[in-house]
């Protein structure tokens, strides 16, 4: 949402903002009560399919998870709105720059 924030402000042209890693994998809790005498009232961790809190993506290293498609002259705002979206994810992360010739974006 950061890199489409930025994108959608900044660029004023046609960029496209392409997520390839999505994040498939449900990850779920099981909550236990947290109070005085609450051994007596909760079964523990039987049957505890647990609701789901957050979605997570298993990515290997050097695999890439965003790509910025844009003209040469929104090459700067392309990398600013990737170095903010790189921010907020829990892993380092670089940007790479890809030139495309005409026959290869076509």
């Amino acid at each position: 949402m950061t890199a489409n924030k930025v994108l959608g402000i900044e660029a004023g042209q046609q960029v496209l903002l392409k997520v390839i890693t999505y994040p498939h994998e449900i990850v779920r809790a099981h909550r236990m009560m947290g109070f005085a005498g609450a051994d007596r009232l909760s079964q523990g961790m039987r049957n505890s399919f647990g609701k789901s809190i957050e979605r997570a993506a298993m990515v290997k290293a050097n695999k890439p998870m965003l790509a910025v498609y844009t003209m040469e002259s929104g090459l700067e705002t392309a990398k600013q709105a990737l170095e903010r979206a790189s921010k907020k994810l829990p892993i380092s992360c670089r940007v790479e720059v890809e030139h495309l010739t005409k026959e290869e974006a076509a």
